[in-house]
């Protein structure tokens, strides 16, 4: 094996290893990523169950979290009420239903 077959293998190998690099770090990010939107739910899921019992609070933040709740008359009876969940870098949860009018 010549000194040029040897460089050619191992830069083939080098590019290999380095493609295995990045498929494993954005392994390591994504439990990160699924913990914030699993907030993000359930941070809206709150604000939709809190205008059911009546105590609408327009904007409201914790954790890095803001919610944006807002409500308005969609037929006879009927709500639309929609809650934004915005999350830190700017992404955004929303989550609509139409619930009974108290």
């Amino acid at each position: 094996m010549t000194l040029l077959e040897s460089m050619v293998a191992l830069v083939i190998v080098s590019l290999a290893a380095v493609g295995f690099l990045n498929v494993f770090e954005s392994d390591a990010r994504l439990p990160g990523a699924a913990r914030e939107w699993t907030s993000a739910v359930a941070y809206a899921e709150e604000g939709m169950e809190l205008v059911k019992l009546g105590q609408i609070v327009p904007v409201t933040g914790r954790d890095g979290l803001s919610r944006r709740v807002t409500k308005s008359p969609y037929a006879r009876h009927v709500d639309d009420v929609r809650v934004v969940v915005t999350l830190d870098g700017g992404r955004v949860f929303e989550l609509r239903r139409l619930v009974a009018a108290r």
